[in-house]
């Protein structure tokens, strides 16, 4: 990893770590989002033979989000899927599926046939300079996803992770009201 791009992170962490970054929520249409992002994404999964799947179970529905940290969360999660991937699969993929968790509260499940995590790594891998094996090869800070994490609090959200060998699964959960307003509590 060269110095300017552990530098970008590290400082990007370290103003998470100050609190001084805020989320700036506004209502974000699902269907847009989803465009965005795949629209964003699928150079870099086709540039690393990497299927990319969105699929958006909400339809037209709307949640209040910073889409723009939301983004992040997901380029984060998907450049680990590509980082972590098995290069001599032919079927690689990651699948993003945006869907209802309950009349109040939405998520996004991040699904990969990669390496996975070995079952000792999951309880560390949202801690800082942490990384799962097999991590020798592969350039990292072992900070993005100690950032995802702190980015999805900073959303009022939740992220559980669940792996095996073969494949990784992230969940995020979060309120599609208002942080703040009687409905989100």
């Amino acid at each position: 990893m060269t110095w300017v791009p552990l530098v970008r992170v590290l400082t990007a962490y370290s103003v998470l770590l100050a609190g001084d970054v805020k989320a700036e929520f506004a209502q974000v249409s699902f269907s847009s989002l989803c465009e965005e992002i795949k629209e964003s994404l699928s150079p870099m999964a086709k540039a690393n033979k990497l299927a990319l799947e969105v699929n958006n179970q909400i339809g037209n529905g709307t949640a209040w989000t910073d889409a723009r940290k939301l983004r992040q969360v997901v380029l984060n999660l998907v450049s680990n899927a590509i980082k972590y991937r098995q290069p001599d699969k032919s079927d690689a993929f990651v699948r993003l599926d945006f869907e209802l968790a309950d009349d109040d509260r939405w998520q996004l499940t991040i699904a990969d046939n990669g390496v996975g995590i070995a079952k000792e790594d999951l309880e560390r891998v949202f801690e800082e300079f942490q990384r799962g094996l097999p991590s020798e090869k592969i350039q990292s800070t072992g900070l993005g996803l100690a950032i995802t994490k702190r980015l999805v609090l900073l959303l009022k959200g939740k992220i559980l992770i669940s792996s095996e060998v073969g494949g990784t699964y992230f969940v995020l959960r979060f309120s599609r009201n208002l942080p703040g307003s009687p409905a989100s509590t």
